[in-house]
């Protein structure tokens, strides 16, 4: 489990997740800090946002359940998962994954 990916779109359940238009930049020490920022879609490279659309284009028929399914039997998953914990799938080990 990524927990920041988590905790942003575990609200949705299996329904659809919005476009993102803007979101809360938190401050932890002081929330009444915190602002609301725009989305700005230049902070991703030309080259990320067409792999993350094809990846997106490619799984966006699966259900929520055919993801689970999907991901579950994967390595990163497999590796972090404990029964009654909330390990976190760490970026290495989804880097490592992917790129064998």
């Amino acid at each position: 489990m990524v927990p920041e990916a988590y905790r942003e779109y575990k609200q949705y359940g299996s329904t659809n997740i919005p476009t993102m238009k803007s979101f809360i930049d938190l401050d932890e020490a002081d929330i009444w800090n915190s602002k609301r920022k725009l989305y700005q879609t230049d902070i991703i490279s030309e080259m990320d946002g067409k792999l993350i659309n094809e990846v997106v284009d490619k799984f966006s028929d699966f259900s929520a359940t055919d993801l689970v399914t999907l991901t579950h039997n994967q390595a990163p998953w497999k590796e972090a998962y404990v029964p009654h914990m909330n390990n976190e799938i760490t970026v290495e080990a989804i880097k490592r994954y992917f790129n064998e």
